[in-house]
C-alpha cells in the first residue's frame, strides 16, 4: 500500500475516532445523588441512609459568614443590625426552610411554669450586649460554630428546601 493512501486511511480512522469520541463526550451527564456512588446493600450507604433520615441531606445547607468591620467585633448594635437585616431577608427566600442565625437564637430556660425562651443577643437594648457577649462565650456550642473564637466574624446557616436540583445545563 503506497504511503499517501496509508496516510489518508490513518486520518480517516483518526476523524472517525475523533467524531465518535465528541459524540460520546456530548451524552455525559453527572450524577450528584450520592447514593448512587456505592453498590446496594453496602453498610456504609446504609449508614448513610440512617444518617441522612435523622438529620437530613448535607447538600441542603448553605453556612454564610458575615465579618465584623475591620477593627470592630461582633457585638455592636450597627452590624447586628445588619446581620438581623439579611436572616430576615433570607428567612422570605423562596427555597429557604429555616435560618439559624445569631440575632434569633435563643436560650431555652426550664423553669417551674414551662419552658422560655430567651434571645441570646438582645438588639433592640445595645447597653446589654456586653452581657450577652460573656453569656455567649460561656455556652458551649456557640463559639466556632455560630461565632468566631476571636469575636469577628458570625455564621448565619439556611436550610434550603430539601433536594434542590441544579438546572439542566443547555449547549
Amino acid at each position: 500500500m503506497p504511503l499517501r493512501k496509508l496516510s489518508y486511511l490513518t486520518l480517516l480512522v483518526l476523524a472517525l475516532l475523533s467524531a465518535l469520541g465528541v459524540y460520546y463526550v456530548a451524552q455525559l451527564r453527572f450524577n450528584y445523588n450520592f447514593n448512587d456512588f456505592y453498590p446496594a446493600g453496602d453498610p456504609d450507604l446504609d449508614y448513610y441512609e440512617q444518617y441522612s433520615k435523622r438529620f437530613g441531606n448535607d447538600n441542603d445547607y448553605v453556612l454564610i459568614g458575615l465579618e465584623a468591620p475591620a477593627n470592630g467585633s461582633v457585638f455592636n448594635a450597627p452590624f447586628l443590625a445588619r446581620v438581623d437585616s439579611f436572616t430576615r431577608f433570607a428567612q422570605r427566600q423562596r427555597y429557604v426552610e429555616q435560618v439559624t442565625s445569631p440575632t434569633t437564637l435563643t436560650n431555652p430556660v426550664v423553669e417551674g411554669l414551662g419552658v422560655f425562651n430567651i434571645p441570646y443577643l438582645h438588639l433592640d437594648e445595645p447597653t446589654r450586649l456586653p452581657a450577652d457577649s460573656a453569656t455567649i462565650y460561656k455556652t458551649p456550642g456557640l463559639v466556632g460554630n455560630l461565632f468566631a473564637t476571636n469575636g469577628k466574624a458570625v455564621t448565619v446557616m439556611l436550610q434550603t428546601a430539601p433536594d434542590l436540583k441544579k438546572p439542566p445545563v443547555t449547549p
